[in-house]
């Protein structure tokens, strides 16, 4: 299965949201190691969450150019997860795209 996650909470260092969402990772990633990952954000991920990026069954998907993080959500990461096929998608921040994703 690949699985599609917005990891823009990792950008921004340690805050409450990306601890939640490294520490969920964490055991994620161990419990479903046949399955493959998609790490989707506008940002590069911090440094301190590096670890997370170590595992073979990821694939990090980060924009090349600065874009705000609802034009990013809305109008990039529809098309990011229709080119990669993904099966479910996590939407991190409790937000959604508004178009529909069909998965």
């Amino acid at each position: 299965m690949k699985i599609g996650i917005d990891v823009r909470p990792l950008a921004y260092g340690i805050t409450g949201n990306s601890r939640y969402l490294a520490e969920s990772l964490r055991i994620l990633l161990k419990k479903r190691k046949s399955d493959e990952f998609f790490f989707f954000s506008n940002k590069q991920i911090h440094p301190v969450f590096n670890d997370l990026l170590s595992n073979n069954n990821i694939t990090l998907v980060i924009e090349k150019r600065m874009i705000p993080g609802p034009l990013y959500l809305n109008f990039i990461l529809p098309s990011r997860i229709r080119n990669n096929k993904i099966d479910r998608f996590w939407g991190t921040l409790q937000m959604l795209p508004i178009f529909k994703l069909g998965i």
